[in-house]
């Protein structure tokens, strides 16, 4: 999903209700370029997705750069990255709210501007990330994520993308 635009919400994707009944799966999929007020490349609202090997790269939006989650969407994310993602408000890889909670796994959240890398909107949103690596953004493990670095694999270390400016990130073999 290349350089799509949308006025107000998910500037490629945007899903709404039924989360019991839907399921979206993305899988090698790559959102680059998107823009949209909330939900840079994709917003879900109600809803459920599974994100997997999906790169979300240089989306922009007021809230949720990459990703915008609302209403109970509870995603999960796999072996994925968000790179060079931005927010003007909140959450340059990832906005929560209304009690919003991904699970998020094997991932990169690296080189957000605007913003913090994850922003929950309120308390009930309670995302889990394991074995992931938050760098280089405008704040990194900060907010509803402070507590997760260190612990289950979480780290910040410079993931060394070949050539993040191309859109290549693939990860130097050093």
């Amino acid at each position: 999903f290349r350089g799509n635009t949308a006025q107000w919400d998910g500037g490629a994707v945007y899903a709404s209700g039924h989360p019991d009944r839907y399921v979206l799966r993305f899988t090698d999929v790559l959102f680059d370029g998107n823009s949209s007020e909330t939900g840079g490349a994709v917003e879900l609202v109600d809803s459920f997705a599974e994100f997997t090997r999906v790169v979300f790269w240089g989306n922009s939006a007021e809230s949720g750069g990459g990703l915008h989650c609302g209403d109970q969407s509870s995603p999960t994310i796999a072996s994925s990255s968000f790179a060079a993602n931005s927010a003007t408000q909140h959450g340059s890889s990832i906005c929560l709210d209304g009690g919003s909670s991904p699970d998020v796994s094997n991932s990169i959240l690296s080189f957000g501007t605007g913003s913090e890398a994850v922003w929950c909107g309120d308390a009930y949103c309670q995302p889990q990330l394991s074995c992931c690596d938050v760098f280089g953004n405008m704040q990194d493990w900060s907010g509803c994520i402070a507590d997760q670095f260190g612990g289950q694999g979480n780290l910040s270390e410079d993931p060394l993308y070949c050539d993040l400016g191309s859109g290549d990130l693939s990860l130097h073999s050093d």
